[in-house]
């Protein structure tokens, strides 16, 4: 940039100058460039050779740019040039520097240092473009190889090189000749002017840039920081210790069992699909039926661990909705019912293929070393995992607020997988007691066709066979033999010659079992005719007298048989048929007494406890207070629950719904269960469901209705005080519904319709006044 002193020197008078212009040093440049740039450069060449000339000899005048004062006096300044800019000026040259935010911290970041580095060099070079000179000694930093230097050093400082590197490259600088040229001129070349205006807005857009990001981290950082502490106070606030663990724990037992059962599938089921030798190929069919379906189990559960995954980055830390999705995979469940039912025959068939294939016995022994597990634990693992989801939903159930969907949805999740572990249980207790009334139909040659028929029947069930000696009363000599021990039926046999024979049979009805007070390993069984005198009311043939192994025994054993015996009995109250008990009670209601005292207690004491019916009571409790009941009717003694001081409400409500559960046949009849379940799956508005409902309550027996309109009524009780209770219409028919509506085989699919029955009796509490008016 052409200084602006020169356009004031003597020699340069020729080059017309305006006092605006010259206020403008770019517009000034431009003129003087059209009309003397050529007389501009001689004149310039011309002093720089009298200077050299010159040399020490001459005394120096005063510089400007380190550029030499002219000897003769210099022509009046124009109006305008010498003259300071006004404060006015000043304030809107200031304004438009970039603002350097100034950091008064001593541990300033390499990346603000760079900065810096990058602000100064734009500010040197804008110095030295619009800053017009005054009249004073002039500095190195004003001639513009020294600016070039000072420049290049703030680049170099705000690219972050060291010491030693800057340097070496600015003394490279130095020594370049082109550099060396600059030495001692005082004005930079118009295009090196034009560069370096413009370096100076690239790194003034630059900086700008820099500190608007600068800026923006700034607030980025500040927001995140406040959004963290937000979500950790609502984090703290909906934090809960107890449903963090449980769901942990779920997801711990779910991951491992799929690790199982992934396990079984990889190293056992693949390897023996794809094998290439005979004898394997032989029993590639029985293979198939060991391992059953338990890939399609590992699908489901596969998918269940991943949507537990899902739930905690969904809901972190409130874990709603675990209950809504056990209900939705609930329904995948019944590929246990397939596994449980093929589990007996398949363990069997397992056992004969290792007996009759070396080559698989073989291979299983070699998988037993690698993965130091038996394949025999890994089938029985879906034995009982369902079961063990109980335990831990209700550690969330009780973690939720009463009331709540979430609370009334873990609560359906835990009835769910409560029924589906007690099929699971009970299908697997059916084959297994198939299996043993088969094998005791083969072991005792002579069993009579009656006796044979009766262990045959679909309710029959095999408790357990126990080796004993008996004689008949008096006799000296005592016989090895057998008791073979059902719900219904206990079977004598004798041990001869190898082979078991039958000798006696008792009905459990009919049956007394004695201790023998003088043998601590003795007991009698005998039948007793009630019409006959005391001294002579044994049946005749019936006594038998019995020698167990240890005193223990005996004792468990009689315990055992005197519980059988008085379940068989019509006299007690506990799992005898409803038309029986109100036969033999005859109420004015027709509702058993025992319904009438359980109700009329929850009415007068139990309306306001939370969690009501769905709170189990004290086992011990319930169970002597059901003793009670059973012998009742014999001693004419009924207890009264209001003077019980152990007695509490839900005491009353689990032995209320003991009772309905302990009928032989449901509430409502096992011939109608289907059609309850139709009135809710085949119609899709509430109202087409009531008129179905209306019309299959109609139908039902009226015993049977009478009990139900009383249950049903106390319910819509327990419903109008929900707000303290928190039993809704929807809970306590989850509580209910099990008890009072089931089919006479439990299938795994009638197990997973539990939500659909459950749904028959909320719209027979919430539409009482409508479905039940006869």
């Amino acid at each position: 940039k052409v200084e602006d002193w020169t356009l004031r020197s003597s020699r340069h008078s020729h080059i017309p100058v305006s006092p605006r212009k010259i206020g403008n040093p770019m517009k000034s440049i431009k003129s003087a460039a059209t009309t003397g740039a050529r007389n501009i450069k001689k004149n310039i060449e011309k002093e720089k050779e009298e200077r050299r000339e010159k040399k020490k000899g001459e005394d120096k005048k005063k510089e400007r740019h380190g550029l030499e004062i002219p000897s003769q006096p210099l022509p009046p300044i124009p109006s305008g040039l010498d003259s300071p800019l006004s404060p006015r000026e000043k304030k809107k040259r200031k304004r438009k520097r970039p603002k350097i935010p100034k950091n008064t911290s001593n541990n300033t970041s390499p990346a603000i240092t760079r900065l810096r580095s990058f602000t100064n060099s734009s500010l040197e070079i804008k110095r030295v473009l619009e800053t017009p000179p005054e009249y004073k000694k002039s500095s190195k930093s004003q001639n513009p190889h020294d600016v070039y230097i000072h420049i290049a050093e703030n680049l170099f400082d705000a690219m972050g090189l060291d010491r030693d590197t800057k340097k070496q490259i600015v003394q490279t600088i130095k020594n370049n000749p082109a550099m060396i040229q600059q030495q001692d001129k005082h004005m930079c070349k118009e295009s090196a002017h034009g560069k370096m205006e413009k370096i100076a807005k690239d790194i003034a857009k630059f900086s700008s840039y820099q500190f608007a990001n600068s800026a923006a981290l700034l607030i980025q950082s500040c927001f995140r920081t406040y959004i963290a502490k937000k979500e950790s106070i609502r984090v703290r606030a909906a934090w809960n210790q107890a449903r963090v663990d449980a769901l942990s724990a779920l997801i711990k037992r779910e991951k491992t069992y799929v690790f199982n059962l992934a396990t079984v599938v990889s190293q056992y089921v693949m390897p023996l699909n794809v094998t290439t030798d005979k004898q394997l190929k032989q029993i590639a069919g029985d293979l198939k039926l060991i391992f059953s379906n338990l890939e399609q189990i590992l699908s489901v559960h596969h998918t269940f661990l991943d949507s537990l995954y899902d739930l905690t980055e969904k809901s972190w830390p409130q874990l709603e909705g675990l209950g809504e999705l056990f209900v939705s995979i609930s329904p995948h469940w019944r590929a246990y019912g397939i596994y449980i039912h093929n589990f007996k025959f398949s363990r069997d068939l397992l056992f004969e293929c290792i007996t009759k294939c070396e080559k698989f016995s073989q291979f299983l022994d070699e998988r037993t070393m690698q993965l130091s597990t038996d394949l025999n634990m890994l089938l029985s693992l879906p034995l009982n995992h369902i079961a063990g989801y109980e335990l831990i939903l209700k550690k969330l159930l009780n973690e939720t607020e009463e009331g709540s969907a979430e609370n009334t949805s873990l609560l359906q999740a835990v009835i769910l997988t409560e029924e589906t572990a007690n099929f699971i249980a009970n299908a697997l207790g059916k084959a297994t007691n198939v299996a043993n009334i088969e094998r005791v139909k083969r072991t005792v040659t002579d069993l009579p066709a009656p006796v044979c028929l009766e262990i045959s029947l679909p309710g029959s069930q095999f408790i357990k066979e126990v080796p004993v000696e008996f004689s008949v009363p008096n006799a000296k000599k005592t016989t090895s033999g057998t008791l073979f021990i059902f719900q219904k039926l206990v079977i004598l046999t004798l041990s001869s010659r190898g082979a078991t024979h039958f000798k006696h049979s008792y009905e459990l009805g009919t049956l007394t079992v004695q201790a023998n007070e003088t043998e601590p390993r003795g007991f009698s069984l005998l039948i007793i005719d009630e019409e006959r005198p005391a001294y002579d009311n044994i049946v005749e043939g019936s006594q038998f007298d019995f020698l167990v192994d240890f005193e223990g025994t005996r004792d468990k054993l009689v315990k055992e048989l005197k519980e059988l015996v008085a379940r068989n009995q019509l006299t007690r109250t506990f799992g005898v048929a409803l038309d029986h008990i109100v036969e033999r009670e005859a109420p004015e209601d027709g509702v058993p007494r025992v319904v009438k005292d359980l109700i009329s207690y929850l009415d007068n004491n139990g309306l306001d406890d939370m969690g009501l019916f769905r709170i189990p009571g004290t086992s011990t409790v319930v169970k002597k207070l059901r003793f009670e009941y059973n012998q009742s009717f014999v001693t004419g003694n009924y207890p009264d629950l209001e003077k019980m001081d152990d007695f509490r409400p839900n005491d009353a409500a689990g032995l209320l719904k003991m009772f309905f559960h302990d009928l032989p046949e449901p509430l409502i009849p096992y011939h109608m269960f289907s059609d309850f379940l139709s009135s809710q799956m085949d119609y899709d508005t509430t109202e087409e469901k009531k008129s179905r409902l209306h019309e299959l309550i109609d139908l039902l027996p009226a015993v049977n209705y009478n009990v139900l309109k009383y249950l049903i009524s106390f319910m819509v009780r327990v419903v109008a005080n929900q707000e303290v209770n928190k039993m809704g219409a929807e809970n306590l028919a989850m509580c209910f519904g099990p008890n009072i509506l089931q089919p006479e085989e439990q299938t795994m699919e009638s197990t997973l319709s539990i939500p659909k029955t459950n749904g028959c009796i909320a719209l027979m509490i919430i539409y009482f006044d409508e479905l039940f008016a006869r």
